[in-house]
């Protein structure tokens, strides 16, 4: 059976987040009480029914030009007529309600289903994948159930190019949540104040869905994954199939898999032995082996059809991890100027967010609507990310403290924010709130001086005005490094900027900033780069 999550069968890409576990399975039903469509014709190659002739036709026309093919391709074919159907599913009362179910495969009956209102290429790819189903003889009878879905992608894949990136890209992304310890997917920018790579990753979570590891996969037996399986993780499972089928035929073709099945049926074994599966496709049976195997599978058009795929949930994480990093930045100015690109952990294949045309539209909306507020003296703001509750804000000088301070401090989701003690670095904080940033902001009569304090030493600090570099740890002689407070909890670093006369009117997250700050610590690695663009009037 062929099964596809989502609304519509006939999209490209179903937009579904990855913890939603979208599948693309084919599986066995084996009732066959199903109303048969009205329209029959006789094709060379079998019979084929459906609502009317038109249909009929064209279904006829394709089921005789795949099925010798299948049978060129494969040994161990039956070559017998098969019958195969056009049919409405919402007739049917196993399959009625169910929309992501494309095609059904009754072989004991030569019978196969189609859900009727696919387009040209999905049809002719989900009618390979029931024919290999249906016309595989008693030779393929010990390979484990999982593979002979990975065979019927396999054969599909050849006979059906124009689906290959989509559906291997689903299968491999979906098989990935049964090994999340092991893989991630990496998103790296380009810091234009700091001149640099950072990155970080998007984890892949996996849902309270129980699921079955390779070793338990390979042990079912039968002609397919059947429709009313106890288990719902099929997305895991058809992933396992495939990647044997594709490493095992890439290194001994489908013959070298079919004469595992006739050797081990020659020797009274039910199954082919793991074992000689794992061998044979050049694996073992560790997790990260396999973890490795997934990420090795993915070209650059099964990342690109990845990232179509996931492209709702991969957007909540790029925005809420970059965009206050960048809040001068539009979303064009962020993917122009950060040439943000994505990979799996490892891989060296990887894509430019910009690239992906229903990713880049999704990054660019939700960009404008997370946009920050331009931040006046006197007043703060926060954010959630996956790092917590971040909190800004800005204090004016008042009597004994000549600076205006920008502070920026984080909490959990459940912590709470003590402001009486954020002004003072050498001040004790709550367990739950750490320190991010703090920025002093002065002028006397050489010009403004600028003195930032991070915990745990400054791994980068860089100051730009009117996007000219002035001072920075990597420019000799522009900034000092100030003796540590707070009984060394804290570093400090100072920078004199002559050309800045005033800081009147001084805004922090200002779209037209003239003067940007850019740091990153070296205790906190999560956080990143901090950027402040801050917009003041130069008077010189």
């Amino acid at each position: 059976m062929w099964v596809q999550a989502g609304e519509d069968s006939n999209r490209r890409a179903t937009r579904a987040a990855p913890r939603a576990l979208l599948t693309l399975s084919c599986a066995l039903l084996v009732s066959g009480c199903a109303l048969a469509p009205p329209v029959e014709r006789t094709a060379e190659h079998g019979v084929v029914r459906a609502a009317d002739a038109a249909h009929a036709e064209r279904l006829g026309a394709l089921l005789d030009d795949l099925a010798p093919r299948i049978d060129a391709l494969l040994p161990g074919i039956r070559g017998r007529p098969t019958e195969v159907w056009l049919a409405d599913f919402e007739q049917d009362a196993d399959l009625a309600g169910r929309p992501a179910v494309l095609g059904v495969a009754a072989p004991d009956m030569g019978r196969v289903r189609i859900r009727a209102d696919l387009s040209e290429d999905r049809l002719a790819y989900v009618l390979v994948h029931e024919l290999v189903h249906a016309q595989i003889d008693d030779s393929w009878a010990p390979l484990p159930a999982v593979m002979k879905e990975g065979l019927c992608d396999a054969v599909a894949f050849r006979l059906v190019p124009e689906e290959v990136d989509y559906i291997r890209a689903r299968r491999m992304f979906d098989a990935s949540f049964a090994f999340d310890d092991h893989l991630g997917l990496e998103v790296l920018y380009f810091e234009p104040s700091l001149g640099r790579r950072r990155a970080f990753t998007i984890p892949i979570t996996a849902s309270s869905i129980e699921r079955r590891s390779p070793t338990e996969a390979l042990a079912l037996s039968g002609r397919g994954m059947h429709l009313h399986d106890d288990f719902r993780d099929g997305d895991a499972l058809y992933g396992y199939g495939l990647l044997l089928v594709e490493r095992i035929v890439a290194r001994h073709d489908f013959a070298g898999l079919h004469q595992l099945c006739t050797t081990a049926s020659e020797r009274g074994l039910p199954l082919v032995p793991e074992a000689w599966l794992l061998a044979a496709a050049d694996l073992d049976g560790d997790d990260a082996s396999w973890a490795a195997a997934l990420r090795d599978a993915i070209d650059h058009p099964a990342l690109a059809a990845q990232c179509d795929y996931a492209e709702g949930q991969l957007t909540a994480y790029i925005v809420g991890q970059l965009r206050f990093r960048f809040p001068d930045f539009e979303a064009d100015d962020f993917l122009d100027r950060a040439l943000p690109t994505i990979g799996w952990t490892g891989s060296a294949v990887r894509i430019g967010l910009g690239d992906v045309e229903p990713l880049r539209r999704r990054v660019e909306e939700s960009w404008a609507q997370t946009r920050p507020v331009s931040l006046p003296v006197g007043r703060g703001w926060w954010y959630r990310d996956a790092l917590g509750v971040h909190l800004t804000t800005v204090t004016a000088p008042e009597p004994g403290n000549p600076w205006y301070v920008i502070n920026r401090v984080r909490a959990g989701d459940d912590g709470t924010f003590s402001l009486g003690l954020i002004h003072d670095p050498g001040s004790s904080l709550p367990a739950d709130v750490t320190v991010e940033a703090q920025i002093r902001l002065g002028v006397d009569e050489s010009g403004t001086w600028i003195v930032s304090t991070l915990p745990g030493g400054f791994a980068s600090f860089r100051v730009e005005l009117d996007g000219r570099v002035v001072a920075g740890l990597d420019l000799d002689g522009t900034v000092s490094r100030l003796p540590a407070t707070g009984a060394g909890a804290m570093s400090t670093v100072a920078a004199q900027i002559p050309e800045i006369a005033t800081l009147a009117k001084l805004r922090v997250y200002a779209r037209e900033a003239r003067l940007v700050i850019s740091q990153s610590g070296r205790q906190d690695l999560a956080t990143g780069e901090q950027r402040f663009p801050i917009g003041v009037p130069l008077e010189r």
